[in-house]
């Protein structure tokens, strides 16, 4: 076998593992912050953040469950990642009605993520799923969807 074939062959096996071991982390801490295990977490283990510094960012979804919000998990944000994708900002929370708008939770996130130097993402202006996007922003007062030029 040729030598670039099996470098390469090594380099994909590698992706794999890393891959694979990102993914478990990610279920532990989902299943950590879903309050299966209760109390606390792992913190003499080594930060996701700082073993992947020179790869790539560690990132969450954070910050709208109210059941989330409590010392430890915000421990855990800190530990582990270094950028949040902040729920807070998904349309229907910021502009829920034409008119209204929410910037309260979403000030509290930022003001989180910038007091522990955590890189911030927002979240596209109009989403498919209900719930999350802004559905007066898609449809006209009687359920149709709005006209291209009608669309915010």
């Amino acid at each position: 076998m040729p030598a670039g074939k099996l470098f390469n062959g090594v380099k994909k096996m590698r992706r794999i593992v890393i891959m694979t071991f990102i993914i478990i982390i990610s279920v532990i801490i989902v299943i950590t912050i879903f309050g299966q295990i209760k109390s606390s977490f792992e913190e003499d283990i080594p930060s996701l953040k700082d073993v992947f510094q020179n790869n790539f960012f560690i990132g969450s979804g954070a910050m709208r469950e109210e059941k989330y919000l409590n010392e430890k998990y915000f421990d855990l944000i800190k530990k582990h990642y270094n950028t949040l994708n902040i729920n807070t900002f998904y349309p229907s929370a910021v502009h829920p009605r034409e008119g209204v708008y929410k910037w309260n939770e979403s000030d509290d996130a930022v003001e989180f993520a910038m007091k522990n130097k955590i890189r911030i993402r927002g979240h596209v202006l109009v989403w498919h799923k209900e719930g999350i996007g802004a559905q007066w922003m898609l449809k006209d007062r009687s359920g149709k969807p709005l006209e291209r030029d009608e669309a915010y």
